[in-house]
């Protein structure tokens, strides 16, 4: 079952605990039905958080049945209000962080049966613990008062953690090994984790408990499936307080992009170096300008999922260039050295016979998109908007002729883009119109 269809239930029956037990209960029961919608598969209790869920909500209903004797109906109703809403925040909370790992409740990693039996109780749980179910009198993690000050909340042991390999791409193995290099030796409940790179010591994506006893040892991971840096985080004694943090390393594949400018060709040649990293069958690099921030705005793309040269025609407009390098999405892993496109706007006027003619070729800005035009103007004039005469302009070369305005005096010709009037891209040089009489 999915955190969607799980929250849907819990809405329906408006968080209600007997309620959602016995709507997964009949769901149960119709799970290879045609009209479900989809099945549910109920796994063993100590691993299925639907499962504890339903014997949760069994044992709270339990226990406040069991306060009936000693509390009046408003007392009764004030605990059961309250023990259910406790558990309704701890599986959201629980649905929430699974959530944004892109996994299932309570699959990465699953709640432990300490969690589950501490939600019975009416002291607040910790949230989302590593801990073992260890004995009832052992106190819960300390948690620091500024988590979020990764240095301030470190504990002071001599501790080494090291992982392997700097780039591992999604999916692929990391080896960490740690060391304690003091009189310590690790506890039963010392854990490290893996964390993004700023994250608080709390929102980890995974973690394995380093064993009892030992004073070095070897943890195997899988690279997490989104890209990004990573570090992995030492905690003593099942609490919140690291002691120390590994190098980071980089999730994704490795990729070096070199791009040679052929203006003999009017090309740029790409080249691709993979140096590590998986198969991406759906692999494609893309021509940007450097400036632009948004990786779907490329000027023109190419797959390259084998390929390890690509061509693209070189852009016009006179600015700085850069490839980038994808895999299936548009987060880029790769960017290569900066292109520069050299390149000016020009424009020549003149008047002749009655005519305004304008030589004009224009690079900055795309006639085809940016809604070009050029207007006649007398040269004293400061509004942009008052022109004389005007045309729009469809091809970066063009030839544009106006019939002469019937006022005499000196102009000039401006060209705008992208309806703006307030500077124009270029202006021409200033000519006499004479009297047409």
């Amino acid at each position: 079952m999915t955190n969607i269809e799980l929250e849907a239930i819990l809405q329906v029956n408006e968080y209600n605990i007997v309620k959602t037990v016995e709507a997964l209960t009949m769901q149960k029961k119709q799970e290879d039905s045609p009209t479900t919608g989809f099945k549910v598969t109920v796994k063993k209790v100590e691993q299925d958080l639907l499962a504890r869920s339903v014997m949760l909500g069994q044992q709270i209903e339990q226990q406040v049945a069991a306060s009936h004797l000693v509390l009046n109906k408003q007392e009764r109703e004030a605990e059961k209000k309250a023990i259910t809403q406790q558990f309704r925040d701890d599986l959201e909370n629980i649905i929430a962080t699974q959530a944004r790992h892109g996994s299932s409740p309570g699959l990465t990693p699953p709640p432990l049966p300490k969690q589950i039996d501490t939600m019975l109780v009416k002291q607040k749980p910790v949230e989302d613990s590593p801990i073992q179910s260890i004995q009832q009198t052992m106190a819960p993690p300390v948690i620091p008062e500024n988590e979020n000050n990764l240095k301030n909340s470190a504990v002071k042991w001599n501790i080494s953690v090291t992982a392997s390999p700097s780039c591992p791409d999604v999916g692929n193995p990391i080896t960490v090994q740690w060391e304690i290099n003091s009189d310590q030796v690790s506890t039963g409940y010392d854990w490290i984790g893996i964390f993004p790179v700023d994250q608080p010591n709390k929102q980890y994506l995974t973690y394995q408990w380093v064993g009892k006893d030992k004073k070095k040892g070897t943890l195997f991971f899988n690279a997490p499936s989104h890209y990004g840096e990573y570090e992995f985080r030492f905690f003593s004694n099942s609490s919140y307080a690291h002691s120390s943090i590994s190098n980071r390393i980089k999730v994704g594949p490795q990729v070096q992009l070199n791009a040679t400018l052929k203006p003999e060709l009017k090309k740029i040649v790409v080249n691709i170096n993979r140096i590590s990293g998986n198969d991406h069958s759906r692999a494609w690099v893309g021509l940007f300008e450097k400036s632009q921030i948004d990786n779907k705005q490329y000027v023109t793309y190419e797959y390259a999922s084998k390929s390890d040269e690509i061509l693209f025609d070189a852009p016009v407009k006179p600015t700085l260039y850069e490839v980038r390098f994808f895999t299936n999405s548009y987060v880029d892993v790769a960017r290569s050295n900066p292109i520069s496109i050299e390149g000016k706007d020009n424009i020549n006027a003149s008047w002749e016979n009655g005519f305004v003619t304008v030589h004009l070729n224009v690079v900055t800005v795309d006639p085809a998109v940016d809604n070009v035009w050029v207007g006649l103007y007398f040269t004293t004039e400061t509004n942009n908007k008052q022109w004389r005469r005007y045309k729009y302009v469809t091809q970066r070369a063009s030839i544009i002729q106006f019939k002469s305005p019937k006022t005499a005096g000196t102009y000039e010709a401006r060209v705008f883009a992208c309806n703006k009037y307030d500077v124009p891209i270029i202006k021409s040089n200033i000519f006499k119109i004479g009297s047409l009489l």
